[in-house]
């Protein structure tokens, strides 16, 4: 029964973690190609006590980042399996969109913060496959 209860609050977290932001979390329509794209996985660990303030920051980031015209999708995301862990999921049209992005105002003035309120982090790019 603790199971249970355990994640029904780590379902009511991640619930309210994608309500705060009623922006569609993507710009593009549903048919984009994106197998040229360049996805990023940022993985934060955040202090337990940082949680609230983390996630409205990253809310932030979320809808700003959204905003940028080489921002196909960027959700932030919480773990199931760990309530300190919190990953934001990326899709940028190419790496130039992705160097605009890291330049940008929202992202210079956040990451320092976001990063101060975490025990770690792990960013990684990534590239879809072909075969």
């Amino acid at each position: 029964m603790k199971i249970f209860s355990r994640l029904f609050a780590l379902l009511t977290t991640a619930v309210a973690v994608s309500a705060c932001d009623s922006q569609p979390a993507t710009q593009a329509a549903a048919d984009v190609d994106t197998s040229n794209a360049v996805k990023i996985v940022a993985v934060f660990d955040v202090k337990p006590e940082y949680i609230q303030k983390f996630v409205s920051m990253a809310g932030e980031m979320v809808k700003a980042s959204q905003a940028e015209p080489g921002n196909i999708s960027y959700t932030l995301n919480s773990c199931a399996e760990d309530p300190m862990t919190y990953t934001f999921i990326e899709i940028w049209r190419d790496l130039e969109a992705i160097e605009e992005h890291n330049a940008s105002e929202h992202f210079t003035r956040l990451v320092p913060q976001l990063g101060a309120m975490c025990n770690g982090s792990d960013v990684k790019h990534y590239t879809e496959v072909k075969y």
